[in-house]
């Protein structure tokens, strides 16, 4: 599944890779499956949580827990197959974290780690591909402006 890009109807290797381990762990029986979706659905909303709170928006513990409890989460969480939203969001979520790190501190080894997030989001489902273009949102409406040098010239890889 990593090197045949026809073996899955979609290329989410690492999504692929995740159904494979928990196969080998509990098999057929859904229980393990739909644990495994709700632990990524809770994790997605701490994640959602550290980066409401170090962009310092206002009531960040309810819109993680409104995003935590929301009915529209339903079907990615207990669907099997929809195990790509709850994992790709927590890698999306992560790389946006580590990102934010990294544009405080400008140390190479956050935007190394927001990288590799970002590649692992992309092995599990192609809308991670929005986390450039969602961050540079972020900033201009943090700061009124995008600055090319500061802003956009670290994104270029991941363009």
């Amino acid at each position: 599944m990593w090197t045949d890009f026809g073996a899955t109807q979609q290329y989410y290797p690492l999504l692929h890779t995740a159904f494979w381990v928990e196969h080998q762990l509990w098999g057929n029986a859904a229980a393990g499956y739909h644990l495994v979706n709700i632990l990524l659905h809770g994790l997605s909303a701490v994640l959602l949580l550290r980066i409401l709170r170090r962009l310092e928006i206002p009531g960040a513990a309810f819109a993680a827990a409104l995003f935590a409890l929301h009915p529209v989460h339903v079907e990615s969480v207990a669907w099997i197959s929809e195990q790509k939203n709850t994992l790709s969001l927590v890698f999306y979520l992560a790389a946006a974290l580590a990102y934010l790190r990294f544009d405080e501190g400008r140390r190479r080894k956050d935007y190394l780690q927001a990288s590799g997030l970002f590649v692992l989001g992309l092995l599990t489902k192609t809308v991670v591909a929005t986390l450039p273009a969602a961050l540079l949102v972020v900033f201009w409406w943090k700061r009124g402006r995008i600055a090319g040098r500061r802003d956009v010239a670290p994104w270029a890889p991941w363009f």
